[in-house]
């Protein structure tokens, strides 16, 4: 006997059943490669967030896994100093005279009158000046000066025959010696110093 049909059972026919099968199958496939689908999408957005480059919304790419480096810190050595060395004093040379051995210069810090101008007339001595005031002034004034600049007074001696003055000093260091002559030679009064080899040049 025939089997007894269901009511609103279709019966398919051997073709369409093949077909129907193979629909399933196509089905089937298309679900298990979406799932495979997305199973790579969710491993790709894992391996995102561990530091691998990704794709902002403006399109450019982007990595979280290496921060950019904090710029090179400045050289912690110092700068040269722009300050120059200070210069040697340039010794200058010695002679002998009457009154003993004496440099041919007198030291930068060597005590002077105001307004003493260096003489042009040549004479065997350290320094040679032209002096504003007479003899008596200019003497007492040099007196003074040199006591202010360390010198202690050992004797004077004048007026002399000539009108001149002598001012003998003891200066800093053993065996230290300076004489002062100060005197009137045609209209100015001119004083020269001998500074003795045994004093030190500064």
């Amino acid at each position: 006997m025939p089997a007894e049909r269901r009511p609103n059972e279709v019966t398919l026919s051997e073709p369409a059943r093949r077909l129907y099968r193979a629909r399933a199958r196509s089905l089937s496939t298309l679900a298990a490669t979406l799932s495979l689908i997305a199973l790579t999408i969710v491993g790709c957005g894992a391996t995102n967030s561990t530091g691998t480059a990704s794709v902002s919304p403006s399109g450019s790419a982007t990595s979280s896994a290496h921060p950019a480096s904090p710029p090179a810190s400045p050289s912690s050595s110092p700068a040269p100093s722009d300050s120059p060395s200070p210069t040697p004093i340039r010794l200058p040379s010695q002679s002998t005279v009457e009154w003993g051995r004496t440099w041919d210069a007198l030291p930068p810090g060597f005590p002077l009158p105001a307004g003493a101008v260096p003489s042009e007339i040549g004479v065997a001595a350290s320094g040679v000046f032209d002096l504003a005031e007479d003899v008596a002034t200019a003497s007492g004034v040099m007196q003074g000066a040199l006591e202010a600049g360390g010198f202690r007074t050992a004797g004077v001696s004048g007026p002399l025959e000539d009108g001149g003055v002598v001012i003998d000093s003891i200066g800093p260091g053993d065996g230290c010696r300076a004489q002062t002559t100060i005197v009137r030679q045609g209209g100015v009064t001119m004083m020269t110093v001998l500074y003795g080899a045994e004093c030190p040049f500064r």
